[in-house]
């Protein structure tokens, strides 16, 4: 997980820093987010917060990372599964849905047990829905609202040349 975050997380008086080979140490207040949620998580990996026996719930994890940290947070996600830590994430990303369910389909030698899972409104009533793979979720409000994105932006391209 070092090599995800390109350091180390140290403690140095009362204060935890990114220790990093070219910009030496950098205050966990002064990182960008991405890097401070990634550093947070190593940090409660190596107090044993974070251990075999926890249960990790995530609301948002992707919430003010850029796009290009989604497939270390996705990585890190994995690591943590495959050390023990049962992980409940919700999501508003298509980035991180995707990462997570091209990983669940293609990575089946894992014996992590992934799953996806969406809650919609039905005649007043509050449903869900669970499958092992994104593509098979009938209501999927992210995927559907990518396609309605990718139709405007086809109608407007044709429309216009």
């Amino acid at each position: 997980m070092e090599k995800i975050i390109d350091g180390k997380v140290t403690l140095e008086s009362q204060k935890f820093y990114l220790k990093t080979k070219e910009l030496g140490n950098i205050e966990m207040g002064l990182l960008a987010e991405g890097y401070r949620k990634l550093s947070t998580l190593l940090q409660l990996i190596s107090n044993e917060t974070l251990s075999e026996t926890t249960i990790l719930f995530w609301d948002e994890p992707e919430s003010n990372i850029n796009p290009k940290m989604i497939p270390a947070l996705k990585e890190m996600l994995v690591a943590l599964a495959k050390m023990g830590v049962q992980i409940f994430i919700t999501t508003h990303s298509y980035f991180l849905q995707q990462e997570l369910s091209l990983y669940a389909q293609y990575n089946t030698n894992d014996d992590l047990d992934i799953r996806f899972i969406t809650l919609y409104q039905e005649e007043g009533n509050i449903n869900f829905e669970s499958q092992k793979l994104i593509s098979d979720l009938l209501h999927n409000p992210i995927q559907q609202e990518f396609m309605d994105l990718y139709n405007r932006e086809q109608e407007l391209f044709y429309d216009h040349t």
